[in-house]
C-alpha cells in the first residue's frame, strides 16, 4: 500500500518504525470500536525477526492486537501455531482476541489530494479480515468478525 501526495510517497512498510509511534504521518493503535478512538500501542518487541508492536489486553499474554512489520528477506512465522506469516518487507495487522481492531492510521501531513493504493489479504488461517478507508474515520460501513482497520 502506498499514499502519494504531490511528489512524496507515504509507504507504512517502508516507513515502519520499531522504535517510534507515532512514526511521522503513521501511527500504530487499536481500537475497541469499529471507526473508535485509537489507543496507540504501547509495547513492542521483536518475534522471530519481525518488529511487532501490541498491547497486551487479556491475561493469556498472546500479544494482540498488534501489528507487525518483516525487514528480513525470508518469511517470518509468528506465534505458537506459526501464524500467521510475515511476507518480506511486509506490514500486517492483527485483531485482539476479543474483536479488538488493530489500526493502523495515516494522518495527512497537509491538506491536499492523495492517492491510496493497497494490496490486502488475510495472512492468519484463524481470523477474518476487514479493511476500511475511509478519510473521515467513518469506518461503520465495513463488515466482519475480526479485524484489522486501516485509516
Amino acid at each position: 500500500m502506498a499514499i502519494q501526495a504531490s511528489a512524496a510517497v507515504y509507504d507504512p512498510a517502508t516507513d515502519f518504525s520499531a522504535s517510534l509511534n507515532p512514526n511521522g504521518v503513521w501511527s500504530y493503535g487499536y481500537s475497541l470500536t469499529l471507526g473508535g478512538s485509537q489507543v496507540p500501542f504501547g509495547d513492542r518487541l521483536n518475534n522471530n525477526g519481525a518488529d511487532v508492536w501490541f498491547t497486551e489486553l487479556s491475561s493469556e499474554h498472546n500479544r494482540v492486537p498488534c501489528i507487525f512489520h518483516n525487514p528480513t528477506t525470508g518469511v517470518v512465522a509468528l506465534g505458537p501455531t506459526l501464524t500467521p506469516l510475515a511476507n518480506p518487507g511486509g506490514l500486517a495487522l492483527h485483531p485482539g482476541q476479543h474483536d479488538e481492531f488493530s489500526v493502523l492510521r495515516f494522518t495527512a501531513p497537509a491538506d491536499n489530494q492523495y492517492s491510496i493504493a493497497g494490496l490486502f489479504f488475510g495472512m492468519d488461517i484463524f481470523a477474518t479480515s476487514v479493511i476500511c478507508a475511509d478519510r473521515n474515520l467513518d469506518c461503520r460501513r465495513a463488515l466482519g468478525r475480526r479485524r484489522g482497520v486501516w485509516q
